[in-house]
């Protein structure tokens, strides 16, 4: 797992006034501006002034009770990518041209498949390519609707290292995430969030990796990004997506 911070003008971070900063410490070594604990008790290291914790408020019960807001749960029990059911529920499968991805591929719909696996159904993304951009097929399921806002999101995706068949060794990219639209350049409404597994590296990594990636905005071009956790991939539509 990797993890990296930077300013959003992207200058070098000063970190001569950080607590934990130690300039002299150029290897491995006990270091007592880190702290440790164990089940809330401090056993290494000195925490800075102002660190102890306040006292927890007694909870109470709200007086009104939380207002209630749009809900999606899915468990993808169709019959196949025509099913109609599909875009009753407000997804769509993707089969027009446009990127991300690789030039002169298509979206194939009928590479969206579903399973049973036990009582669960699973739903599968495949995609292949011949080493051409005209014989490359990617895969993406999206909803075309801005639904929610706020709220809690859960999904249990499951990226792939292998192919199929064929040899190994591809630049893929597979990704779930949840995006706006982006309605003028570096706009203040827009969000996204990545996950984006790359089995066999890419993006300056030699071998697998996968990026979590908070965009706050973003400008189309010249491509200037404002992330809390970059990545340097591009940005991409809503949905899940094997390409």
């Amino acid at each position: 797992m990797q993890l990296r911070f930077h300013r959003s003008n992207w200058q070098p971070l000063n970190q001569s006034d950080d607590y934990s900063f130690g300039p002299a410490q150029t290897a491995y070594a006990n270091w007592t501006k880190v702290t440790a604990t164990v089940g809330g008790v401090p056993v290494w290291g000195t925490a800075p002034a102002g660190n102890d914790p306040t006292p927890t408020p007694t909870p109470t019960d709200p007086t009104t009770p939380p207002p209630t807001g749009a809900a999606l749960f899915d468990d993808f029990d169709y019959t196949g990518h025509t099913d109609p059911a599909i875009g009753a529920h407000g997804w769509s499968v993707r089969s027009n041209a446009g990127g991300p991805g690789v030039p002169g591929a298509t979206w194939a719909p009928e590479n969206v498949t579903f399973a049973k696996e036990g009582t669960n159904s699973i739903m599968n993304l495949r995609t292949s390519t011949a080493g051409t951009g005209e014989s490359t097929k990617h895969t993406e399921v999206l909803t075309k609707a801005t639904k929610f806002k706020n709220g809690t999101y859960a999904a249990r995706v499951r990226f792939s290292d292998a192919p199929v068949s064929g040899p190994d060794g591809d630049r893929v990219v597979q990704t779930f995430f949840t995006i706006n639209d982006l309605k003028a350049p570096m706009a203040d409404d827009y969000a996204e969030y990545d996950f984006e597994y790359l089995p066999n590296g890419g993006w300056g990594e030699p071998a697998n990796i996968l990026y979590t990636t908070s965009w706050e905005t973003y400008r189309p071009d010249p491509g200037r990004p404002s992330t809390s956790t970059p990545s340097p991939g591009p940005a991409t539509p809503a949905g899940t997506t094997s390409s």
